[in-house]
């Protein structure tokens, strides 16, 4: 529309605007009804997205190898069985299911051995809170104890008063000392932290006999080696000295991996850290914080597993601080009481269509495996199926027949500014209502759908009537499904689990031999497949997410509504360019008659 300012209507006094406008709604009434036709599509195209999305929902449910339980076109799902093991108490000692009536149903478990890691486990870490023995108490003299985080000030005037006074800080049975000829140690239960510490201007510690005169430092005073602090800084420390390398370092090699690490900078955290990032060595290091030991396991389980442990150049802090040698794991042993051995180097296993699980050690375990067909699941895929399939029908069903309102049309912007946002909510609801009736393509799946569930299978010997699976009466449901009889679906799971697994499951390249899954997952493929050949109902309207979202017929056709309204509208600014043309050279042919006139006057003397 023009921006142009305009004066309108001096000289004829007409309301030169408001006549235009009337003329130019006239013209709108056309841009209108090509938009209406634009939001008709767009509907559409949300009607078919969420069809779609409704029927992606119904094949991941039931079409998909990555759920087994309940895809209906996996044999196992239509033969499953169950494995009592005489008592629900042994379900703690393994767990096993079967895929068929295995050999191994019918005998008695004697004992089960779980399958180990090759692991190996150091000595105490630390050394034990322990004096030199030059003791030389004085009164008042004091030191800091830090127990489990709690730090308490210990003051004593003679060695007898120390362990009464530590129980008045933190309780009996707490921290044990002990004096060995004037050697005072401390110690505690490997749970329990322990820390000494001076009292700042006081010399308690030296007194009690933890300092060395000739090295000026103190003795170890915790009973928790510092993981993060460098290992030489720490030496002293630890329970069991070792020797470095010839070129003064820690090296040794795990699995013939070869690790070097400077004292000076490499605390024992780095080195679990540097030995745990070791894909190749297939192998765990961890520190036990409560029993203050170093531990190596191996990934793996089973006898072939091994850990060989070696120092490496002299140096003797691997076999000091954990252990040297060659360790290996253990393999898993079921022991049945007719001789029969089964030895494996992992606790999960199958053997014979059945998958054991081993959890717990146990000898005289005197367990009686039975395998039954397991009815029950079959039937709970079966009724969830059903369930599953009669809502997307139902779903379906209700936009093929949803009653149409033609009187309620695609609301123009002029009429939504003159409504409350809930009465355009309402219209607009009613506008939408059949937008998919009779849709042919929706129509034609359904009716594809229907037909791969009737049509007999060659070979199967049996169908779903047989299983007491009909459709409804009410000819109003198109094609849902019913189990019209219990126990004759009931009799078939138990007489006939071989035939139903081959009705919805058999493959073919012949169609009269494909089973009933495969024929239904080819009928959702056509219609919803993104990948390779489109289907029908994405060519149609696409999906979020995917190219065939702005590339389908619906969006074309949305695409030419607004190639059509850009025209239109363009169009209509022109007329209404040309209108106010035709009226100011109305005007001014006005004003000069009006002038001519006044001159007459004028000359007449009027």
């Amino acid at each position: 529309m023009s921006n142009t300012i305009r004066l309108t209507g001096i000289a004829s006094g007409m309301d030169t605007d408001t006549l235009i406008k009337q003329m130019i709604d006239a013209e709108q009434i056309r841009v209108d009804k090509v938009k209406q036709g634009k939001q008709y599509a767009e509907w559409k195209i949300e009607g078919y997205r969420n069809t779609i999305n409704d029927i992606r929902g119904f094949k991941d449910n039931f079409f998909d190898f990555l759920k087994p339980k309940n895809n209906i076109r996996s044999p196992q799902t239509f033969n499953t069985y169950k494995v009592n093991l005489g008592s629900d108490d042994n379900n703690r000692y393994l767990d096993i299911s079967a895929n068929k009536l295995s050999d191994l149903a019918n005998k008695n478990i004697k004992s089960i051995t779980k399958a180990t890691t090759a692991s190996v486990t150091g000595s105490e870490l630390s050394k034990a809170i322990s004096g030199n023995g030059d003791l030389n108490i004085t009164a008042g003299t004091r030191f800091d104890m830090t127990f489990n985080g709690v730090k308490k000030t210990i003051e004593i005037n003679d060695i007898s008063e120390l362990q009464g006074k530590i129980n008045e800080a933190f309780g009996e049975n707490k921290v044990t000392v002990e004096n060995d000829g004037g050697k005072i140690s401390f110690s505690t239960e490997n749970t329990n932290t322990l820390k000494l510490s001076e009292v700042e201007g006081n010399i308690g510690l030296r007194n009690l006999g933890f300092y060395n005169d000739a090295t000026s430092e103190y003795s170890n005073l915790t009973n928790k080696i510092d993981l993060n602090q460098n290992i030489s800084a720490i030496k002293e420390t630890f329970g069991n000295s070792f020797a470095l390398s010839d070129n003064g370092k820690i090296e040794f090699k795990i699995n013939d991996i070869e690790f070097s690490f400077d004292p000076s900078s490499t605390s024992i955290n780095d080195i679990i850290k540097e030995v745990n990032n070791n894909k190749d060595l297939q192998a765990n290091m961890k520190y036990d914080e409560i029993n203050d030991k170093l531990t190596i396991e191996s990934s793996a389980t089973g006898y072939a597993s091994e850990l060989k442990i070696e120092d490496m150049n002299n140096s003797s802090f691997i076999s000091n601080v954990l252990a040297s040698g060659t360790f290996h794991g253990t393999d898993s042993k079921l022991e049945f009481d007719d001789g029969t051995v089964i030895e494996r180097s992992t606790n999960n296993f199958q053997i014979d269509g059945m998958t054991f699980n081993l959890k717990e050690n146990v000898s005289n375990a005197n367990m009686d495996i039975s395998i039954n067909n397991d009815t029950a699941k079959t039937k709970e895929t079966i009724v969830s199926f059903i369930e599953k399939y009669n809502e997307l029908v139902d779903n379906i069903n209700g936009k093929l027949s949803e009653k149409t309102f033609r009187d309620f049309k695609p609301l123009s912007d002029a009429q939504k500014e003159d409504m409350k946002e809930s009465e355009v909510e309402k219209w607009e609801e009613k506008a939408k209502s059949g937008i998919m009736k009779d849709e042919r393509a929706l129509d034609s799946m359904l009716s594809s759908m229907r037909r791969a569930l009737y049509e007999s299978v060659e070979g199967a010997g049996i169908s779903l009537n047989d299983m007491g699976i009909q459709t409804t009466e009410n000819y109003r449901e198109r094609g849902k499904l019913v189990i019209k009889d219990p126990e004759k679906l009931d009799k078939a799971l138990a007489e006939n689990s071989d035939k139903i697994a081959h009705l919805f499951t058999n493959q073919s390249d012949n169609y009269a031999e494909k089973g009933i899954s495969h024929k239904l997952f080819d009928i959702i493929e056509s219609n919803i497949s993104t990948t390779g050949e489109k289907g029908t109902l994405i060519k149609k309207a696409g999906i979020e997410g995917d190219r065939t979202e702005f590339n389908n017929f619906l969006k074309d056709k949305v695409d030419d509504f607004d190639d059509r309204i850009d025209d239109l509208i363009e169009d209509l600014a022109r007329k209404e360019e040309y209108y106010y043309q035709m009226f100011a050279k109305m005007e001014q042919a006005l004003s000069r008659m009006n002038n001519q006139s006044a001159w007459l006057t004028s000359q007449m003397g009027g």
